[in-house]
């Protein structure tokens, strides 16, 4: 049987079980079936929760005899240690003015030994993309059968699909805690925190959505057709998860440490679009470039050194010139993973037109928005790049490409605002017309929301980092006031909880400590060859670890409750007063003079800023440099909401990676009952009533795919029957 196995202690069942108990905030339910299935292993799961809550055997005792009245609640106990030294609650006023994101210069890294060499070049003309931005490129026209660009760009080479590394469980990048280069690096410029782009892209999503109020996507401005489906142009879900990171601590040369911001591996895994990812970097450069070995940009910001991964340069672009490449799969690959896996890598969905709902560029340009772009952004923003080169594909075939220049990302991401705001708009908009002419606002006044959202990326990302330091610092200064002074490793998880979710009129960022061994390695998790039944022994394995390593650390958990005010003004840089109110002027009397005055001088700021929850949003770009916000940090010290917290956030994740690894069946729509479930649901919709009040089937619709999946199922198969 599949659900007999066990690991340890612990079955499939009693896995879930226990699971869903911790997420129910340690209530236990004799109503449960699950529970009830698993008996021979509750004393075990009971002795489990009470290390993790600091109960005492009396009380484990009370709780198993009281099972029989009912649901019974575990409280948490107040930790041992002396907090008498604690942070109870901190304010801090940010000011981004005072930090400087600046690359270390080529020379330096020279002096220092460091080997620079150039990225690569892109290859087969792809280059004459670079200065078409924004619009989507077919690489071959679907009508006439005419290759835009190179034909050699159509197939994807079946080797591409192969790792490069010797061994199964060699990484395909160097984490920065073993990146002796860039430890190097922060000991001489005297930093203390050291990270890379794919580390702390998911710990600054989590800022974003935090300082910026969970601004909402804009693509108003964007290139999709009248007749696309917009109204769920948001974030999708997984692009909220919860920010995992592991600290680990190391010793330099001159006698101090270096942390390592690190990602955590431990609820991931490799999927084929990672080793192919990398494959197709090289393919789309040029072929004197192939031997290049990983070219890296290094920057300081506040008290961190972070490194970038360069994956291509154009000497024609801005800035640097650098660009990162980006491969794009099919979202019929994207949202259904497990199942072309299982169809050894082959999906017929294609992408042969620009516009349309389906099998459309614009389709993935739209999937791409709601879930990658704002790490995309950070990422180039990091490694101070011009933007994002992509290369849209289904695993066998490149079908178009796209470059999205760094400020074309920030409009989208950055530029959003409410119709509160917008009345804030259109008032200054009709002072201003009105004391400069309609032609002088058009020329000099009107508001420039693209330079504007660039700016607005650029501050939130120097509040972000400020922002994580003084988080950072806090552990620091924690952990050895709960016994840890020697710490190696430490898990954190930092995840934004809107308002509307709580009882409290702000924003919210929940940041988790948990203290962990010094020998902890995170391992992603490796189905490659494995049958359902395994990977779910896998994934049981993972929710196994995950409460052993609560349960070893429970009683040193903290954390802290962040929140944010904010804070800004109208700048007087931003207002030119006319020539018609100075002094010598004879053209308006004195009180018009200054009628005007006080009317562009009028901060329509604080009718704007009323109740803690506004995204921020600006009139002028000189406005932004008055953006101040102050965050309050307080100590969490209620051990039962962080770990319902900890391992919430962790179950989401643990349901995503099964999704991602386990394949879900496509409906048989030739099944008797499928057949008169869809014809009984034609007949209610035309106003008839119910003929019966037959229900699915109990779990049926939880092993189904989605009706997206299924959609995306049925053009692959149409794909591969042509």
């Amino acid at each position: 049987m599949a659900n007999e196995f066990s690991i340890g202690n612990l079955c499939i069942k009693c896995a879930k079980s226990r699971y869903e108990s911790y997420y129910r905030s340690f209530t236990i339910n004799k109503q449960n079936p699950v529970l009830n299935k698993c008996c021979a292993f509750q004393r075990e799961r009971f002795s489990s929760l009470s290390t993790q809550a600091n109960i005492s055997e009396t009380t484990l005792n009370k709780v198993e005899k009281s099972l029989s009245k009912g649901n019974v609640v575990i409280k948490t106990k107040t930790s041992s240690f002396d907090n008498s030294k604690t942070l109870k609650r901190q304010s801090i006023r940010l000011d981004p003015s005072q930090l400087v994101h600046q690359s270390i210069p080529q020379e330096d890294l020279l002096e220092n030994g460091y080997t620079h060499k150039n990225p690569p070049r892109l290859a087969y003309g792809l280059d004459r993309i670079l200065h078409h931005p924004i619009n989507i490129h077919m690489l071959k026209d679907s009508r006439s059968g005419v290759y835009n660009y190179d034909k050699i760009l159509e197939s994807i080479a079946p080797e591409y699909l192969e790792r490069k590394v010797e061994r199964e469980d060699e990484p395909l990048f160097i984490t920065p805690y073993k990146d002796q280069q860039l430890s190097k690096l922060a000991e001489i410029n005297e930093k203390r925190f050291i990270s890379s782009t794919s580390s702390m892209t998911s710990v600054l999503s989590q800022l974003h959505f935090f300082i910026s109020g969970f601004r909402q996507l804009n693509i108003a401005g964007s290139l999709f057709s009248k007749k696309f489906p917009l109204e769920n142009c948001n974030f999708s879900q997984s692009a909220y998860f919860a920010a995992t990171v592991i600290l680990r601590k190391k010793d330099t040369t001159n006698g101090k440490h270096l942390i390592s911001v690190d990602s955590d591996r431990s609820m991931d895994r490799e999927i084929i679009l990672s080793i192919l990812g990398h494959s197709l970097e090289s393919f789309l450069t040029d072929s004197e470039s192939k031997a290049y070995t990983d070219s890296y940009h290094y920057s300081i910001i506040d008290d961190f050194l972070l490194r970038s991964q360069l994956d291509a340069y154009d000497p024609t672009l801005p800035n640097y010139g650098t660009f990162d490449l980006k491969t794009r799969a099919a979202c019929a690959i994207r949202h259904d993973i497990a199942y072309i896996e299982k169809n050894d890598n082959y999906t017929g969905y294609q992408m042969n037109r620009i516009q349309g709902e389906y099998e459309s560029l614009e389709r993935e340009f739209f999937e791409l928005i709601r879930t990658t772009l704002l790490k995309y952004s950070l990422q180039a923003r990091i490694g101070k790049m011009d933007g994002i080169f992509v290369a849209y594909h289904n695993i066998s075939n490149i079908f178009g490409f796209q470059y999205l220049p760094l400020e074309e990302i920030d409009y989208i991401l950055h530029s959003y605002h409410n119709n509160q705001f917008k009345s804030v708009i259109e008032d200054r908009k009709r002072k201003l017309i009105s004391v400069y002419g309609l032609e002088d606002y058009i020329l000099n006044h009107e508001r420039k929301e693209r330079e504007i959202a660039s700016k607005v990326a650029d501050v939130e990302f120097k509040l972000s980092i400020c922002t994580f330091r003084n988080i950072l610092d806090l552990i620091n200064e924690e952990l050895p006031k709960r016994g840890y002074s020697h710490w190696k490793n430490c898990k954190v998880i930092m995840k934004a909880e809107p308002s509307s979710k709580l009882k409290s009129n702000t924003h919210l960022l929940n940041v988790i400590v948990l203290p962990l061994e010094d020998d902890y390695e995170d391992q992603p998790l490796r189905i490659k060859g494995l049958s359902d039944f395994d990977i779910k022994r896998e994934l049981a394995s993972i929710e196994h670890m995950t409460g052993e390593h609560l349960k070893s650390n429970a009683d040193n958990i903290f954390g802290f409750k962040v929140s944010i005010s904010h804070e800004y003004h109208l700048s007087r840089s931003s207002v030119l007063l006319p020539n018609f109110v100075s002094p010598s002027s004879q053209i308006l009397p004195q009180k018009l003079k200054e009628f005007v005055k006080k009317q562009l001088y009028q901060d329509p700021y604080p009718s704007y800023l009323r109740t803690g929850r506004e995204t921020p949003n600006f009139l002028h770009i000189d406005d932004v440099d008055t953006w101040q916000p102050k965050i309050t940090i307080k100590l969490e010290e209620d051990k039962r909401y962080l770990i319902t917290k900890y391992l919430q956030y962790s179950k989401e994740k643990i349901d995503a990676l099964e999704a991602q690894s386990i394949v879900k069946e496509t409906p048989d729509e030739t099944d008797r009952d499928e057949i008169y479930t869809r014809i009984e649901k034609l007949w209610r919709s035309s106003g008839r009533k119910p003929l019966t009040t037959k229900s699915s089937k109990i779990g049926e619709d939880d092993k189904l795919a989605s009706r997206f999946q299924h959609i995306l199922r049925s053009y692959g198969k149409r794909g591969r029957n042509k």
